[in-house]
């Protein structure tokens, strides 16, 4: 099975950490700000982090190594170490010296003719939307025309733009590059598994996906298994059940697959409450004997909620 990449449709929710332990939070991030969102989905993703103080600095440009390291994580690649550094000005003893040679060798940032990186100077809006592009595979010679408008507006035509549209040789501020990497995911890739939703009074995070078989005597049944991290937030118990849970396959309703879990011994079908203030996996079977192209599942935990509609698209 493919990898699911969940895209937010229902988003008038506030994001937050939904683990127990090591949550991120920002001081100054503010809730309802443009880039709330975007910050802390690739904050979470490990694309970007903030610094000791607690602070984000959203307003702060960001430099060409903070780029390299950014794109270096956003593509999952492993910190690659040169016999010999290719840049002069980018020693071993540089704290980004692996990120730039792994971004350098995958060929989505490049040098100056003079042998130099310039890892300190800031990066603009039209460089930053450059090196994105270039990191989905995109080159000049592919799109046609000429630096930056090439580029730019094969990002707008892939929603790299949807939620912040500044172009121009200005400095990129860390805000607007978080939203154009988290626009780019969830307009192009499909190798992040989480994302991660606010209602009222509870916290969603989307897992894994998989696979489950069932096989009973000659009887062998396979299907669909989708997990959900939820947080109760609020001060009272949250009822989960079953029915907590409307699952469109193709756009049809679809039932939970009560047998799945009767199958086996280490699933127990959702039901009871989750404690005030503390995270309960869900693990949701479906059976079904189509292709299976997409599911929609939107959580029903709270009366008035605004409740997330989670897409995933295989």
């Amino acid at each position: 099975m493919k990898k699911l990449l969940a895209i937010i449709l229902c988003l008038a929710m506030v994001l937050g950490s939904v683990t127990t332990a090591g949550a991120i939070s920002f001081s100054d991030v503010p809730e309802g700000s443009y880039y709330f969102e975007p910050v802390y989905n690739i904050a979470w993703f490990g694309i970007i982090s903030g610094f000791p103080d607690g602070s984000f600095k959203p307003a702060s440009p960001i430099t060409r190594a903070q780029m390299a390291v950014m794109l270096v994580n956003m593509q999952k690649l492993s910190p690659y170490s040169a016999a010999n550094p290719r840049f002069s000005d980018v020693p071993k003893t540089h704290w980004a010296y692996k990120y730039v040679e792994a971004a350098a060798d995958a060929g989505f940032i490049n040098g100056y003719p003079d042998g130099t990186f310039r890892p300190d100077r800031n990066v603009s809006y039209n460089e930053a939307l450059t090196m994105i592009v270039a990191l989905m595979g995109y080159t000049l010679k592919d799109l046609g025309g000429t630096y930056p408008t090439a580029f730019t507006n094969k990002a707008r035509d892939l929603g790299i733009l949807n939620t912040c549209a500044i172009l121009g040789d200005s400095p990129a501020t860390r805000a607007n590059v978080s939203c154009f990497l988290r626009d780019s995911i969830i307009a192009n890739w499909n190798d992040y598994d989480v994302f991660k939703y606010v209602g009222s009074g509870y916290k969603v995070e989307l897992g894994a996906d998989g696979i489950y078989t069932i096989t009973q005597g000659i009887t062998k049944k396979e299907g669909y298994l989708i997990s959900l991290y939820i947080e109760n937030t609020s001060a009272s118990p949250l009822p989960v059940s079953a029915s907590s849970f409307s699952t469109y396959i193709n756009g049809e309703l679809t039932q939970v697959d009560t047998s799945a879990y009767d199958a086996f011994h280490e699933y127990t079908l959702p039901s009871g409450s989750i404690p005030a203030g503390t995270t309960k996996r869900i693990d949701l079977m479906y059976t079904t004997d189509k292709v299976l192209e997409h599911i929609s599942i939107q959580p029903d935990l709270s009366s008035g909620s605004e409740c997330p509609l989670i897409e995933l698209n295989f």
